[in-house]
């Protein structure tokens, strides 16, 4: 049995739901082949609410009650960072999909990540911004884990790049009204701002919004996540303008797709699809090799040139991806497009 944590409701569902989705692909495909030594793989699936307590509960429930040793999750970084040091103490093979600081953070042989760490997304495309011209930036962000890590990463990179960070503003996680801030930032001489804020919908849409009935003609830079079907139907050509670093193809990455759109009738909604792809490809390679906790894990921090749908893998030694490329993506007319 393998236990999974995903955002199935709440503002993280369409990353959870193709997470889901995706693990669900590779169980399938497993059991059609006749699962491990002649043995069915189990999915339980629980539904973490996009909370962090709603992530403790199901951790607890899944280990508690249902007894599993290893669990993919789960969906994004606050609520995976809750169960890091729960994981660790009870000795349970934790792969997230979609986190990885607090895996990194806490340098545990148990803990691993298909999903790359934001620096990559920052690193890959910043010769795009500064052949735009953009050395100017002003950063908009949230009080949430998510937020609060990928603004410092941009900070961090900013400052290696020799770019001039001019304002820094914080805006809380449930109040979308952006005029007071971006009235701020209208008086500051910025190229761009960078906005990795927690919710993409609505978020990042009244911000675009705000922005353009302010008459604030200044692009916006986000993260890979601004690429959600919800965003561009409710906002549409009020996102032009928006740009956002996306993952290229991985090797693996159409076969993958199609597999997807097969089965479920949709694209994989979000880049984390792919990635969670991966950790139950990886996981259940693990576990045809290992009989024990330990043995899967040694397995895995083993893993090298893995040619996965999201990624060519090789684990750190802290259980992280160590590479990944991204380019440019922007909304023109109304559609998420290359921006090359």
């Amino acid at each position: 049995e393998i236990g999974g944590i995903f955002a199935l409701t709440g503002y993280g569902a369409a990353w959870g739901n193709a997470e889901v989705r995706a693990v669900q692909l590779v169980i399938d495909e497993i059991n059609e082949q006749g699962g491990i030594n002649g043995e069915k793989v189990i999915l339980i699936i629980e539904d973490s609410q996009t909370q962090s307590i709603g992530v403790v509960n199901a951790f607890n429930k899944l280990v508690e009650h249902d007894q599993v040793k290893y669990v993919i999750g789960a969906t994004w970084e606050a609520g995976t960072t809750t169960i890091v040091p729960l994981a660790v103490n009870q000795k349970i093979v934790l792969v997230s999909p979609s986190s990885y600081k607090g895996i990194q953070d806490a340098n545990s042989k148990y803990l691993f990540s298909t999903y790359p760490p934001y620096g990559y997304e920052i690193a890959s495309v910043k010769n795009f911004y500064e052949k735009q011209g953009w050395q100017n930036y002003a950063v908009i962000y949230n009080g949430e884990f998510f937020s609060e890590v990928t603004k410092n990463v941009f900070l961090e990179e900013a400052k290696n790049a020799g770019w001039n960070v001019t304002v820094v503003l914080e805006q809380e996680t449930t109040d979308q009204d952006y005029r007071t801030i971006l009235l701020k930032i209208k008086e500051k001489n910025v190229d761009a701002i960078y906005a990795p804020l927690a919710k993409d919908d609505p978020a990042k849409g009244q911000l675009m919004k705000q922005m353009k009935e302010l008459n604030l003609n200044i692009p916006v830079i986000s993260t890979s996540s601004t690429e959600s079907s919800s965003l561009l139907k409710n906002y549409g050509l009020v996102l032009d303008g928006l740009y956002y670093a996306f993952p290229l193809d991985a090797p693996g990455y159409q076969e993958f797709r199609q597999k997807y759109y097969l089965k479920y009738g949709v694209e994989p909604e979000s880049p984390s699809a792919a990635t969670a792809y991966d950790a139950a490809n990886l996981l259940i390679g693990a576990l045809k090799e290992g009989q024990t906790v330990d043995e899967v894990s040694e397995y895995l921090h083993l893993v090298r040139d893995y040619d996965g749908a999201s990624n060519v893998i090789s684990f750190d030694e802290r259980g992280i991806v160590s590479n990944k490329e991204y380019k440019v993506k922007t909304v023109r007319n109304g559609k998420f497009v290359d921006a090359n």
